[in-house]
Parts: C-alpha cells; sequence; structure tokens
C-alpha cells in the first residue's frame, strides 16, 4: 500500500446507498479516501473497503449535527493523511459534514464537487463554476489512462464476418469440435507445418459425420482455402491466421459478441501497454466503472494454474484486485475429476473469487457475467 503524502486522495462521507462513490473511486483511482463516517454507518465502512481493498481508506467520526466536530475531525485527518492532490466530495453526508467539507476545501484549496448519480456519471465543479461538468464515460482508453496503461492492438478477426457466426456455430456443436481439432493439432503436430498455410492431412478413419458436417461448413465460410476428399484422407489447407483462430482465438470472439452488448466498452484480444512492459488479454471491459477481465484457454492443458496466476496478477496490477475476473474454457467440467491439476485450479479459483465458464456454460456466458456485475 502507499504511505502518505499520497498522490491522490479523495474526501466524501459515508451514505446509505455508496454506489455513486464506488464509480467515482474506480474512475478517479486514488490512492487514500479520508472517509467521513457517521455513527450510524459505521458497519457500512467494512464494506466499502472490501469493495476497494486496493485503495487506503481511512476514516473520522463525524456528527449529523455539529459542524465545529465535523471541521475538526476533518482537519485531524487532512494533517494526519495528507495528498498532493485532494478532491472533495459533496454528494453525500448530513449537512453538517457538507458545511464543513466546503470550509476546509476553501482554506486548503481542495477541488471541490458534487456527483449526479446516472449513466454517465458526471462531476460538477464547485471549485469552477464556470466548467461543464466532466464525463464519466464507460470508457476503456479513459480508465486505463489513470493507470499509466495505454491501449495497443486489439484482435483484427473480432468484428469481421465470418468468425463470428463461425465461433457460434463451433460453440453449437462442441462435443464434435473438440474432437475434430484434435485430430487437427494433431496432423500439424506430425507434419510439423511451417509454411504459410498449412495443410491438414486428416485420415477418414478418425472422422464421423459431425466432423464432416463441420469441415464442410468451414469450407463453405471461406476458413478453408480448399478440402480434398479421397477414400482415405482430407486434406485441409488454410492461413496461418486462420489456423490460429480455430486452434484457440474462435473462443474469444465467441465471448467477445456474448458480452460486448453487456459492457459500455470492451476489447477482444487486447494488448495493454505500460513503460515497462506489454501484455495481452483475451477479453477487457468496464461497465459503469466496474471492470472485467478474462482469459479464454481452449489448449488441452487449460487448467493450468499458471492462467490463473497471469489473471490475477493483472488484476492487482489494474489495481482492482478483486474486479470480475473471468476464466472461460472450452473443456467440460466433471465434479469427479480426480486429477491433482484440475483440483488446484478449481481449488485456486474458488479462493481469489476468479468465475470459470466451462464449455457446457458457454450459452449462459452472458446471463453468468450479468449476475456477477450486478453481485459487485
Amino acid at each position: 500500500m502507499p504511505v502518505p503524502p499520497y498522490r491522490r486522495q479523495i474526501i466524501a462521507a459515508l451514505g446509505t446507498d455508496n454506489e455513486t462513490l464506488l464509480r467515482l473511486a474506480r474512475y478517479r483511482y486514488p490512492d487514500s479516501i479520508l472517509l467521513a463516517v457517521p455513527e450510524h454507518l459505521r458497519k457500512e465502512a467494512g464494506d466499502l473497503r472490501r469493495r476497494l481493498s486496493h485503495i487506503d481508506i481511512h476514516s473520522v467520526s463525524i456528527s449529523p449535527y455539529d459542524i465545529n466536530h465535523n471541521r475538526q475531525a476533518l482537519r485531524r485527518g487532512a494533517h494526519k493523511w495528507p495528498a498532493r492532490e485532494v478532491e472533495v466530495c459533496l454528494s453525500a453526508g448530513p449537512y453538517a459534514f457538507r458545511l464543513a467539507a466546503m470550509q476546509l476545501a476553501r482554506d486548503k484549496d481542495f477541488e471541490c464537487h458534487v456527483v449526479s448519480d446516472g449513466t454517465p456519471l458526471r462531476i460538477h465543479s464547485l471549485s469552477r463554476t464556470a466548467e461543464s461538468p466532466v464525463v464519466v464515460t464507460d470508457s476503456l482508453e479513459a480508465y486505463l489512462a489513470t493507470r499509466d496503461v495505454q491501449l495497443g492492438s486489439s484482435y483484427p478477426l473480432a468484428s469481421h464476418p465470418p468468425y463470428p457466426l463461425v465461433a457460434e456455430h463451433i460453440a453449437e456443436n462442441l462435443d464434435a469440435w473438440r474432437e475434430l481439432i484434435r485430430t487437427m493439432r494433431i496432423a500439424n503436430a506430425s507434419e510439423g507445418q511451417i509454411s504459410t498455410e498449412p495443410v491438414f492431412p486428416l485420415p477418414v478413419s478418425s472422422l464421423r459425420r459431425p466432423h464432416f458436417d463441420l469441415l464442410r461448413f468451414l469450407a463453405e465460410h471461406r476458413i478453408f482455402g480448399h478440402v480434398h476428399e479421397t477414400a482415405e484422407l482430407v486434406e485441409c489447407s488454410l492461413s496461418s491466421d486462420h489456423w490460429a483462430y480455430l486452434n484457440g482465438h474462435w473462443l474469444e470472439v465467441y465471448a467477445y459478441h456474448r458480452l460486448r452488448g453487456i459492457f459500455g466498452d470492451c476489447r477482444c484480444g487486447q494488448t495493454l501497454v505500460t513503460q515497462q512492459t506489454s501484455r495481452e488479454i483475451d477479453f477487457i471491459g468496464i461497465r459503469e466503472g466496474r471492470f472485467t477481465l478474462a482469459e479464454c484457454k481452449t489448449s488441452l492443458q487449460s487448467y493450468a494454474l499458471r492462467y490463473l496466476r497471469d489473471l490475477q496478477s493483472l488484476s492487482q496490477q489494474m489495481g482492482e484486485p478483486k474486479c470480475l475476473r473471468l476464466y472461460i474454457t472450452d473443456r467440460i467440467y466433471h465434479g469427479s475429476q480426480q486429477d491433482r491439476h484440475y483440483t488446484e485450479f478449481v481449488d485456486y479459483a474458488r479462493e481469489n473469487g476468479i468465475e470459470v465458464v466451462f464449455g457446457d456454460q458457454l450459452e449462459r456466458l452472458g446471463e453468468i457475467v450479468n449476475e456477477r456485475l450486478v453481485q459487485k
């Protein structure tokens, strides 16, 4: 945790409904909140600390009637936990708090504002009344800029036809697809293909009718360059980009199109760039200040613990260790599985609050995510 003097601090009062303060804190990304707590709301302070666990929250007790008491409490708090940039929010709390906070802002030359709730959030400055309110839209660019993170490139095939349609078809035929892609991976490995348009010789003996239906569907939608059938082999050629799509990116595209209507701003296969490094995340989204990260894996080792640890590490880097974190896989959950790696995987996910969406839940992905966002 940072230590005083902080870079940025918000002074605000706890209210009966703290959603506006939560959204403001997620947007402004302060290091510290000086929280004025009325006696009857002391228990609510613990919930706010839990939901903003990455921020230092310091409490001072305030009176609903005694302006002088509140003035002294706020001054002591501001002196004990100083910050270089301080903004005072007057959107909640008793009248006696607001008067005391306004006097503190005037004496200390702190920024002072009120926030109008709704979508989008609007921050109205009381220090510079001539300025238009700051509109807090669901913009990933604005959200990440406060964390010194920039948006790099995103997955280029995410929104172009026929890739969303093909991803939906794969998900609808998941059992047959998982068998077919396994056969294709084996063929690719045995051929050692390194050309820009690899050819997959698939033994007819390993294919059933659902596999042939999938191959023809992919050919009709120009995923394959060509499909040549003989009595013993089905040879399929496709570009390296299309092979990467079939080998895993289809699930990112599927998740993106299932979720994009839920979020104000979201991206697929997005590169996040900092001064030190860059890394890619399969899905990011923001809705009303709530940040979401998702990792999509279709590999045979999709229960590898390192994937969850990477997801957890990135959420901490974003300053949102308890944001909604999703791990989406095409593999099917079986409660009777006794594999040690699988057991460690699901235990880690449960202990760290990471939502795992299995292959048999893909149809409900949007519903699951919407439920979790409402709960946050």
